[in-house]
């Protein structure tokens, strides 16, 4: 039976400390919770009947799992896979350091489906226990 860190990439398990095993992710109720309690989301200032600007992000939540996360990014980011890939088209746009933060803010929620996905499986359910 694969374990978690065989699940995800091992970087990303090696490098984070937000892993599943040793953070409490399942009081979050949804991904764009655990984004906020990291200061990872968009700051979005309107006025009236004016359109929505996004900005920096907010900075408001734990700056040690913010600062894991895109620790844990920089590992991902060498690595083959989708979250290169997100980050590749991103830096092209925006620059390294927004892409690096973007891609944290995916790896956030990545975390945040993880327990959830093996939690429903029933064959899987053992590598929690």
């Amino acid at each position: 039976m694969a374990s978690v860190r065989e699940l995800t990439n091992k970087h990303m398990a090696r490098r984070s400390r937000m892993s599943p095993r040793n953070a409490e992710i399942d009081r979050f109720a949804s991904s764009r919770k655990l984004v906020g309690y990291l200061g990872l989301d968009p700051i979005v200032s309107q006025s009236g009947a004016s359109e929505a600007s996004h900005g920096r992000i907010s900075k408001q939540g734990s700056a040690s799992g913010r600062y894991a996360l895109v620790k844990a990014c920089w590992s991902v980011v060498k690595a083959p896979g989708p979250l290169r890939a997100f980050y590749e088209r991103t830096r092209a746009r925006r620059g390294a350091q927004v892409a690096i933060v973007a891609t944290a803010r995916k790896l956030a929620c990545l975390f945040w489906c993880l327990p959830q996905t093996i939690i429903s499986s029933p064959v899987q359910t053992a590598v929690w226990e």
